[in-house]
């Protein structure tokens, strides 16, 4: 993190593995685009950085931060995209980070994890494909 950035307070979180009801988890994420797609999970208890639609390519980009490590993010994340319906298409898992990708219908998801200390990082980037 630069200097003289200021540096987010942690927000309390979940016990690891508990379930969030949806409306919980949109709690987290207060601001999002105002159509933001709502079988979109978003990380129970992770504080919101950043959320923004790009009209011009039809995507979603939020960005959260976790103080949950890296493996619960992970299994919670692909838990709740399943539960949501959207298919696995591919996952790699590098050292302290993964990412994750999921379909459903002409929509593709994809979740970058990175572990920053005692911070989980999460950047989740929703497209929408042209059929």
């Amino acid at each position: 993190m630069p200097r003289g950035t200021p540096r987010l307070l942690p927000s309390p979180t979940p016990a690891p593995d508990v379930e969030a009801t949806p409306e919980e988890a949109r709690e987290t994420a207060d601001a999002l685009p105002e159509d933001f797609p709502i079988d979109v999970p978003l990380y129970a208890g992770a504080k919101r950085i950043l959320s923004f639609r790009d009209e011009d390519s039809d995507s979603f980009v939020v960005n959260l931060e976790s103080e949950e490590d890296v493996p619960t993010v992970v299994r919670n994340l692909q838990r709740d995209l399943r539960r949501e319906g959207w298919e696995r298409v591919r996952e790699t898992r590098t050292g302290d980070s993964a990412t994750l990708r999921y379909e459903k219908g002409n929509r593709v998801a994809t979740v970058k994890i990175n572990g920053q200390g005692d911070t989980t990082e999460i950047s989740l980037f929703i497209l929408t494909e042209e059929e």
